[in-house]
């Protein structure tokens, strides 16, 4: 690797190198701002030299660079810093188009071919120096063109509209005082030798520092960056651009579900990158097989996301589920999509699998039951179901047993407190797309015909009505009784004082005969869920009472709870993690599943020592770190040396573990090392047995 300070100029001039921007880079994306930063950093260049008796540079950044192997002789490919070559070629272009219209003066004889030979054509091949990345280079290949060629929803367009109208404004005389600022310009010449760098490392150094990528583009880089060109323009189009499309915009997000499918846990959101990498590493998946299985996966995401499985059954749930727009569901969605086109549940038991999951999400909503603990829920939902799948029952009955047989914070709302909910939900006040949720239910989930409730209430056709008014008028008062207060209070924003209405609000004050009565109030609204409200002819609280409890009858009957004849069954082994408090004494260990990689072992001290060499591997510094601890980490570091003693096994060079204590200690050594790796003790599954002994 070889670093120089070096000119923009001299680095485009090169005639012997056309420079090449990979198809796992990200698209060209600077924006505006950065276009007008450049611009007037040029300005500023231009007026400090006029005061200057000597040349005054400008630094510009890095750019780091691999030569291509032999077979693609005078090509360099851009490991970054492709967004400023790409924006400095793109206002080379607008300068040499804006001279050529007679709109950007230049006193220089011969500069538009100037620029064009040394910066941007090869004189020699006529070919262009700059290939942007595949998605780009049309774009950028238009501009050499007639305006009429121009793809104007590009980037690159774009910024160089925005060039244009920048030189249109130019304040000096002569084009080339801006070519000279150019030129002027200076950044460090990164040189990568082909076979001989890691520019994975190069590029994570460089990324560490502060880079703008998202965790779905370093994703890219990783797969693709080692591979040969041809290969890497194989797989991209094979499959990264099937992701992409699939993914629509959110790939970070779709990567993020993927681990958590794959590790049984949810990686923060900020680590995907280095768990993805840790993942492909630990199971030593070829490439191409990777792809292939994420790309399987983006058109599951595809499938849920606009609900179009092949399921039409499980279509009408997900259109429902997809309302919510609970991101936490999709690992477990995704793993039951999978299962369902792996021909292992049929399309009823599909459809009936997700009814349970929306019962589930919604009656939490309705009780308020925390969310926080479902991020873990929904990682393991699906190995828990199939740990206990067997001829005798299937995957619905045990799922609806699993489901609704937890005693933790994950647990599923019985039919007494989620009726109780109706008696003190304040509903009005959820946020807008459970409400949106709760009334497209209501209105529609046991209905042929269907009214489009979500969108027209997000158009504001549609208004949630408040049948009793949110201020009471002097009828109203009267109306309600003696007691209009408290029962005001109580019943205002509870569920059986909402409806929908296609009125105008203004007349929401309205006495609730005339609600009846007015242009599309409640006797011809021709919504199903004023069926009650029109039969009444006046609403008091014996009328909220009536309709509460029809609601609550409603509510059971849209999102009942599960039924299973699953009997828990006697088994002869069992899965626990370190979170479980399962007391493992008298048990022998059989595998052990960690970061969603299962290990067969045969004693306590197998895992012990296994599981030790998995969090070397991850960072070896830490365990160094405890060998050379002194008081720091009293109780945890006695049990590493750097040298073999008595009772300490080998796990690297220069490490060794103490192995002589109880099944208890040993794994509770390995809960405070996971802490130090900042790994949630639930990556830790073990499976293990009743000594018969």
């Amino acid at each position: 690797m070889q670093g120089n300070k070096e000119t923009i100029a001299h680095f485009l001039n090169n005639s012997n190198e056309q420079i090449i921007v990979p198809v796992y880079q990200r698209n060209y994306s600077w924006k505006q701002s950065n276009c007008d930063q450049l611009y007037d950093d040029l300005m500023q260049n231009i007026e400090s030299n006029k005061e200057s008796p000597q040349a005054l540079t400008h630094f510009f950044g890095s750019v780091v660079e691999e030569e291509l192997p032999n077979g693609h002789n005078g090509q360099i490919m851009i490991i970054d810093g492709q967004q400023r070559i790409t924006s400095i070629s793109i206002l080379l272009i607008a300068i040499c188009n804006m001279i050529d219209d007679g709109k950007l003066k230049s006193n220089t004889p011969g500069l538009v071919s100037h620029i064009k030979e040394n910066y941007l054509i090869d004189w020699y091949t006529k070919d262009k120096k700059l290939y942007p990345s595949e998605e780009d280079r049309k774009a950028y290949f238009a501009l050499f063109d007639s305006s009429e060629d121009f793809i104007e929803d590009s980037q690159i367009t774009k910024n160089y509209r925005h060039f244009c109208s920048r030189l249109a404004n130019y304040p000096y005389n002569d084009a080339q005082e801006i070519c000279a600022a150019i030129d002027r310009l200076e950044f460090i010449d990164i040189h990568l030798q082909a076979g001989i760098d890691n520019p994975q490392r190069i590029f994570e150094s460089l990324n560490s520092t502060g880079l703008d990528l998202s965790e779905a583009d370093k994703v890219c880089n990783f797969v693709l960056m080692d591979l040969d060109l041809e290969t890497q323009k194989k797989l991209f189009n094979t499959y990264w651009r099937k992701i992409e499309r699939k993914t629509e915009g959110k790939l970070s997000e779709f990567f993020r579900n993927y681990l958590t499918l794959k590790l049984h846990r949810s990686p923060k959101k900020n680590d995907v990158y280095e768990e993805f990498k840790r993942y492909k590493r630990s199971n030593h998946i070829e490439i191409e097989d990777l792809l292939q299985d994420i790309t399987k996966y983006a058109n599951y995401y595809y499938e849920l996301n606009h609900a179009q499985t092949s399921s039409d059954a499980a279509n009408k749930v997900l259109k429902r589920i997809n309302i919510l727009q609970m991101d936490l569901l999709k690992p477990y969605l995704l793993a039951l999509l999978a299962y369902y086109s792996d021909n292992k549940i049929n399309s009823d038991d599909f459809a009936a699998a997700l009814c349970t999951i929306e019962s589930f999400i919604f009656r939490r909503s309705m009780t308020e039951a925390p969310t926080n603990s479902l991020n873990k829920f929904f990682a393991t939902l699906h190995n828990d179901v199939l740990r206990r799948v067997n001829d005798q029952y299937g995957y619905l009955t045990v799922l609806n047993y699993v489901i609704t047989h937890r005693n933790d914070s994950s647990y599923f709302p019985h039919d007494q407190e989620f009726k109780d909910s109706l008696d003190t939900r304040n509903v009005y006040h959820m946020n807008s797309k459970n409400k949106e949720y709760l009334f497209d239910s209501l209105e529609n989930q046991h209905s042929e015909e269907h009214v489009n409730v979500v969108e027209n209430m997000k158009n504001k056709t549609y208004s949630i009505e408040h049948i009793m008014p949110q201020t009471l008028s002097d009828d109203w008062k009267k109306d309600l009784g003696p007691d209009y207060q408290n029962i005001h209070e109580y019943w205002v924003h509870k569920i059986a004082n909402l409806t929908l209405t296609a009125y105008n609000s203004k007349y929401s004050n309205r006495t609730f005969i005339n609600k009846k009565t007015i242009e599309n109030g409640f006797n011809n609204s021709g919504f199903r869920m004023n069926d009650f409200v029109r039969q009444c002819e006046q609403w008091t609280e014996t009328e909220l009472k009536e309709r509460n409890e029809l609601l609550k009858q409603e509510f059971l009957r849209l999102w009942p709870f599960p039924q299973s004849d699953y009997q828990l069954q006697s088994v002869t082994t069992t899965q626990h993690t370190l979170d479980d408090g399962f007391d493992f004494t008298g048990y022998k260990v059989l595998s052990f599943t960690f970061q969603g990689t299962n290990y067969k072992v045969k004693t306590w001290k197998s895992l012990f020592l296994e599981v030790v060499r998995l969090c070397y591997e991850i960072n070896p510094s830490i365990i160094y770190d405890l060998i050379n601890a002194t008081k720091t980490n009293k109780g945890l570091y006695s049990n590493f040396s750097d040298h073999q003693g008595l009772y300490f096994d080998h796990v690297a060079d220069g490490v060794y573990l103490l192995t002589k204590n109880n099944t208890w200690n040993k794994l509770n050594i390995i809960k405070k090392l996971l802490t130090l790796y900042d790994i949630d003790s639930s990556e830790l599954t073990i499976e293990c047995s009743k000594n018969t002994k």
